[in-house]
């Protein structure tokens, strides 16, 4: 796991005095050494975190024998030998033992389609001298971040936005970015908060020529409902599991207490010969709180279980270092929750965790898609009550308050409830751009797809990509130098998962039911049959104390003379929250924690405008 920027331009020459700057802003994400190439025009970046190959061996940008191909990779493709190997038979000649060299070996013999043999975790960006042209690549999944921009006739593409802004791009919040998180909360795959900037959709590839950048999507979700073999879904995950364990350096776990960080746990033990080290997050506030599951399965299994506990207080004080590595906002405790669990991770010596991000959107296991599902197709009201009942927590935060019958799945619905109730807190001109904007919903959506369906891709295209993996997984885990490798998220065993129908894996109240069944002589039954319980972390008014409000005050102080929101109206509302019940506090918490990360976001890039 790595990290890079590439600078391109044909009329400037590309000062080397920002290679010092660039350095600097993205050691987080690879402490092992950097490396440059340089010229008039043209600047790739490397820095460069060693797992598979040493620091020596690792070491980028990458050059093909031929001295016609430059790549910068961040990530890991898999199965790096069987890969190797089929490469070396068909010509190429390795110069390093480095699975990013696969990129250029792929490249050469394939041209275009080489992202097509692409597998796993993984941004990149290549030059082709002959060409003359720049290739930038995003995994299916958008597990990987890459980011681009064009701003005085340059490019720029990096691994996160505050490399471009150290290498001279100016920072300013994003007119669009904004009235898409205040109308439904979570950015378009293409969208990010930062005015000029985009995101690299998940599942794309960007190509520059001729001083124009054309993107081509290479990669979607499918649900076309085959008849699948059902028997062999174990062993997929298997091997999705297995590759993904590191052979130079230890991997550690993110443990819930859940079925799938503990089944690919459970997995990968198999093909560990050494201790392993699980971390959990302990959250103050009952119903909040699963390390206690998480416990038990460990001890069973003889894992070392680390609890990591989080205050409240650890919520608010984080929030500022959240906010700077994740470049995103968030509506739950959660966000800093993540970033304190891979901050122990990182104390202990790891440099690779894995978890189980990734099924529920492969399996289904949503209490909203499956109350879509039921509501829509199965029409049935009495389970409809049963999941409500079973699923309190969940459904109380993916539900509006009422439904009706609407082309949009149910978290979207209450996401744009949400949203409503920040507006009262805007200024009435930047209030006005939000209600002038509507969301493209028929260009996202599939006709062809069933209402769960439809919900499930929504979700992936909207929540996964811009939220889980980007803010939550791979902003967070990389503060710390830490890859995250996730097993659901292997396309292989993705395609198979999405590509089952529907009732096989949402059975009565029963989600991920076809997981459950395939991990029944795999994990107790205690785990099989457990509801699902999401990572949510509790609102900051349980255990409140007069230090965490005044912290709170503080942050909230920075939105004086703000662009965006009405500071008097902030205030105001600030006051009535620290004043309420705890009933009208918890309710109020998404609110509160929008204009912390807000605050964070502003304070840490400097964004005083909005382009």
């Amino acid at each position: 796991m790595c990290g890079f920027l590439v600078l391109a331009d044909n009329k400037r020459d590309i000062e080397r005095s920002l290679v010092e700057k660039i350095t600097h802003t993205l050691s987080h994400r690879g402490p092992d050494g950097h490396g440059y190439l340089h010229s008039k025009n043209l600047l790739m970046w490397h820095n460069l975190l060693a797992i598979e190959s040493t620091p020596i061996d690792g070491k980028q940008p990458l050059i093909s024998t031929d001295n016609k191909l430059v790549a910068v990779v961040n990530g890991e493709l898999y199965p790096y030998a069987i890969l190797r190997k089929k490469m070396q038979s068909l010509g190429y000649t390795f110069k390093t033992h480095s699975d990013s060299e696969l990129v250029l070996a792929l490249y050469q013999h394939y041209g275009m389609h080489f992202v097509e043999h692409l597998r796993g975790e993984f941004s990149l960006v290549l030059w082709d001298k002959t060409q003359h042209k720049i290739i930038a690549v995003r995994d299916r999944f958008g597990i990987k971040p890459l980011v681009y921009g064009q701003q005085n006739d340059r490019l720029y593409i990096g691994s996160e936005a505050k490399a471009l802004f150290a290498s001279g791009f100016n920072a300013s919040w994003s007119l669009s970015g904004l009235q898409q998180s205040f109308s439904h909360q979570y950015l378009l795959p293409d969208s990010s908060l930062f005015e000029g900037i985009k995101q690299l959709p998940p599942g794309h590839l960007l190509v520059f020529k001729n001083n124009k950048i054309s993107i081509k999507q290479y990669w979607q979700v499918t649900f076309n409902s085959p008849q699948q073999d059902e028997s062999c879904l174990l062993e997929r995950l298997t091997e999705a599991v297995k590759i993904r364990i590191p052979h130079r350096k230890p991997v550690a776990f993110t443990l819930s207490g859940g079925l799938d960080s503990s089944a690919i746990l459970k997995i990968a033990s198999q093909f560990i010969n050494r201790p392993i080290d699980c971390y959990s997050v302990s959250f103050e506030g009952y119903g909040y709180d699963e390390y206690s599951q998480a416990k038990q399965f460990a001890e069973e299994n003889r894992f070392n279980i680390h609890q990591v506990k989080v205050s409240n207080y650890d919520l608010i004080n984080n929030i500022d270092e959240a906010a700077y590595y994740s470049e995103g906002l968030a509506i739950n405790g959660q966000y800093t929750g993540k970033y304190l669990l891979n901050k122990a991770v990182h104390q202990d010596g790891h440099s690779v965790v894995m978890s189980g991000e990734g099924a529920d959107e492969a399996f289904m296991g949503y209490a909203h898609i499956h109350y879509d599902y039921l509501q829509h197709e199965k029409q049935d009201i009495a389970l409809l009550e049963q999941l409500q009942q079973q699923y309190p927590l969940q459904l109380n935060l993916m539900l509006p308050d009422q439904q009706k019958q609407s082309p949009f799945p149910s978290f979207l619905l209450a996401k744009i409830a949400f949203c409503q109730e920040i507006h009262p807190l805007l200024k009435m001109d930047f209030l006005t751009h939000v209600n002038n904007y509507t969301m493209n919903f028929n260009e996202l959506s599939d006709n062809h797809l069933s209402p769960s369906q439809n919900a499930n891709q929504l979700w992936i295209k909207l929540a996964l990509g811009n939220y889980i993996l980007k803010t939550l997984g791979d902003g967070m885990e990389m503060a710390f130098s830490i890859e995250g490798r996730l097993p659901f998220l292997d396309h292989y065993l993705f395609d198979f998962a999405t590509n089952t129908d529907t009732q096989k894996k949402l059975y009565k109240t029963t989600s991920k039911y076809l997981l459950r069944k395939a991990l029944k002589d795999t994990l107790p039954d205690y785990l099989c049959q457990r509801p699902k319980h999401p990572f949510i972390a509790p609102p900051l008014a349980l255990g409140l104390n007069v230090k965490s409000k005044k912290l709170i005050h503080e942050r909230i102080s920075r939105l004086k003379n703000d662009d965006v929101f009405d500071y008097k109206k902030v205030l105001n509302w600030f006051n009535i929250w620290a004043n309420s019940s705890i009933q009208n506090q918890k309710k109020m918490d998404p609110v509160l924690m929008m204009l912390l990360s807000f605050s964070a976001l502003k304070e840490n890039f400097n964004l005083n405008s909005v382009g």
